[in-house]
């Protein structure tokens, strides 16, 4: 059977508990959150399946171990799953829906592994109500807060199943919580010199999820991380900073690629270019015209603008300028 194992939505942080994730057939990101605690676009239930309907049996299912190999190795969240399963509920009750859930997957899957996913299911349950009760000490920095987050899921999962449900945010985490003090320890390098050691520094991090975290890494997240580690190059490079630009460029999207963001560049440019000219004809019409009504002002004003711009153009420039005046 030909088998796509999902990627999680991108940007979850703790909410997704574990036992329907071996769908297959869709695909997404694996989720990048930080914060460990609910996430309100998680428990949205806009979207609720029709009454009557087989609400959780899909296409190709992942087998139990497929499904465990899957969690361990990031190339689906647990959590995003359950969440993504119980939008499927025919009910806003969640309590009636997690008994939906423990039903379907004791059906699904044979003995003893069904009652691994439902006692999987069950900590999950009671992890998030401990959460909504749980009380964050004032005046803790990022790390001191997902530290305490991270004790609470190991007092309630146990250090195993806690890193099976939880490991892929929290190697994210470890990873965010680095790259901080790696971008100023790094401050000045060369840029094929910090590219290296910021790559290595992410398989340390990730462990057995880089593989699954950089499949799904989009191009242009690669791109703006190469040219921020390439900050002290693009410096330095002078008349040469163009050619640079241009060959990072067509590193992650292509020749052609790369051709249209220097067209863009292009017309940005002389946007930019126009507006310094309408600017400066501006100030000089004001400073010509001291005493002329501010009816007509405001008509040459517009009048200007349209010559710069465009009409389209000048709208947009007239609100820009509206919303930057101090209030």
């Amino acid at each position: 059977m030909n088998k796509k194992i999902i990627i999680g939505a991108a940007a979850c942080v703790v909410i997704f508990l574990i036992a329907f994730i071996f769908i297959i057939g869709r695909s997404g990101k694996p989720s990048q959150s930080g914060t460990g605690l609910p996430d309100e676009q998680f428990e949205s239930w806009s979207l609720l399946s029709p009454e009557g309907a087989d609400i959780f049996d899909e296409d190709d299912l992942l087998g139990y171990e497929e499904l465990m190999a899957a969690a361990r190795t990031g190339k689906i969240s647990l959590v995003s799953e359950l969440w993504r399963m119980r939008r499927k509920c025919g009910t806003d009750d969640i309590e009636k829906c997690d008994e939906q859930l423990r039903a379907f997957l004791k059906g699904k899957f044979r003995f003893p592994d069904n009652e691994k996913l439902i006692a999987l299911l069950d900590k999950y349950i009671l992890y998030e109500k401990t959460m909504r009760q749980f009380k964050m000490p004032d005046n803790v920095t990022s790390q001191q807060k997902y530290a305490l987050i991270r004790e609470q899921r190991r007092k309630i999962f146990g250090d195993e199943d806690a890193s099976l449900v939880f490991g892929l945010e929290e190697a994210k985490a470890v990873f965010s919580f680095q790259y901080q003090d790696f971008v100023k320890a790094s401050a000045g390098q060369k840029g094929d010199v910090r590219i290296a050691k910021y790559e290595e520094m992410r398989k340390k991090a990730y462990g057995s999820y880089y593989d699954a975290i950089v499949a799904a890494e989009p191009a242009f997240n690669r791109f703006e991380t190469e040219m921020a580690l390439r900050d002290t190059d693009l410096a330095g490079a002078g008349a040469g900073k163009d050619a640079l630009v241009q060959s990072v460029r067509e590193k992650y999207f292509g020749t052609e690629g790369a051709a249209r963001m220097a067209e863009v560049d292009k017309q940005l440019a002389q946007e930019e270019a126009r507006e310094r000219e309408l600017e400066a004809a501006e100030k000089k019409f004001l400073s010509e015209n001291p005493s002329m009504s501010t009816e007509e002002k405001e008509k040459r004003l517009i009048e200007l603008r349209i010559k710069y711009l465009g009409a389209d153009e000048a709208e947009a420039y007239a609100r820009r300028k509206k919303l930057e005046q101090p209030r």
